[in-house]
């Protein structure tokens, strides 16, 4: 297998830079919806929300694409162009957000098979990357091998830059800061 270039991955990718970007924001928007209703879920769900709401829109967009073509099994999930394979993460950095297994393993040291009627392709991650508020959310394309990142393209934004997140106000009213008295130790 040929590891793709940056270059290439651009010529590849780069008409679907706004549809990437504006998958992820559609996956957060959900989550806001989702989230005013149940306020205690955690991150993981958020996460979950994000990404099956993206490949659903993924699955809408991409259905009748001549240029490319989905793959879904065993919880896997591509978008397969003729140079590359796109798998759609939340990111940490450039390194795809996933708990290790072999397949996970597999796939960050680009050594995934398909099986032998699909040849072996450079895996891509097209994904969101967030702060630790999750008040800020950027796109990026990455490849990665191993531990090392092969190349990077951060996409570009288009229009609202910043996702603003609510934070409910505490109904408890403010301490007064107390002062603290140590006893002497006898």
């Amino acid at each position: 297998m040929k590891q793709i270039t940056r270059e290439e991955a651009e010529e590849t990718l780069q008409q679907d830079y706004p549809t990437f970007v504006e998958i992820w924001r559609k996956g957060w928007d959900a989550w806001k919806q989702v989230v005013e209703q149940f306020p205690a879920l955690g991150s993981r769900t958020r996460a979950n929300v994000i990404s099956d709401v993206a490949k659903g829109f993924i699955r809408d967009k991409f259905q009748s694409e001549l240029r490319c073509s989905i793959y879904e099994k065993g919880g896997m999930f591509l978008l397969r162009y003729e140079t590359l394979d796109a798998r759609f993460k939340k990111l940490n950095g450039s390194f795809p957000s996933n708990i290790p297994t072999k397949q996970s393993e597999l796939l960050a040291n680009q050594q995934l098979s398909l099986g032998e009627e699909l040849e072996p392709k450079t895996v891509v991650n097209i994904g969101y990357v967030v702060d630790k508020t999750w008040s800020k959310m950027r796109f990026a394309v990455s490849c990665t091998k191993g531990k090392n990142i092969v190349w990077r393209i951060d996409l570009p934004l288009i229009e609202e830059p910043e996702i603003v997140v609510d934070i409910p106000e505490t109904d408890v009213p403010q301490q007064p800061k107390r002062k603290r008295v140590y006893k002497k130790a006898l």
